[in-house]
């Protein structure tokens, strides 16, 4: 069975994640289990989950060597990724494979989650990312 994390991500992150330019998803903490799927939550304006994200892998380092290794996919700047690591000693990043679209976007109660994101990110359960597989792929 496939684990998943939903992610609250910038809009304008999650959308640079949909076209292909950001193919690396940055956090300071990590998942203790095993992730292979991210479900992409758009903070506000839009509140919407935009995507399924599968997880090639998980890079941890520095963030010096961190930013070395993903850079040129980052779809963030290196001073604002310099700005989000600020006082860090060590960094994370998730290297993105295979992006599902969910096109008209679903709200967090539509599979019964509370309305407002995570912090950081959220485990779900399988019945949920079914649900949303379902409307990624179904609901088309």
């Amino acid at each position: 069975m496939k684990s998943a994390i939903l992610l609250s991500i910038h809009t304008k992150y999650a959308e640079s994640i949909l076209n292909g330019n950001k193919r690396f998803e940055y956090r300071r903490v990590i998942p203790a289990n095993p992730v292979d799927i991210i479900v992409v939550y758009c903070t506000a304006p839009a509140r919407r989950i935009s995507a399924l994200v599968e997880v090639d892998s998980i890079l941890s380092g520095s963030p010096t060597y961190v930013w070395e290794q993903t850079s040129n996919a980052s779809g963030v700047t290196r001073e604002q990724f310099r700005r989000y690591f600020q006082g860090c000693k060590s960094a994370n990043a998730f290297k993105l494979g295979k992006v599902i679209p969910i096109y008209k976007g679903l709200s967090l109660s539509d599979i019964d989650l509370p309305e407002s994101g995570p912090q950081s990110f959220m485990y779900l359960s399988h019945s949920a990312l079914v649900r949303i597989y379902e409307e990624a792929v179904v609901g088309a």
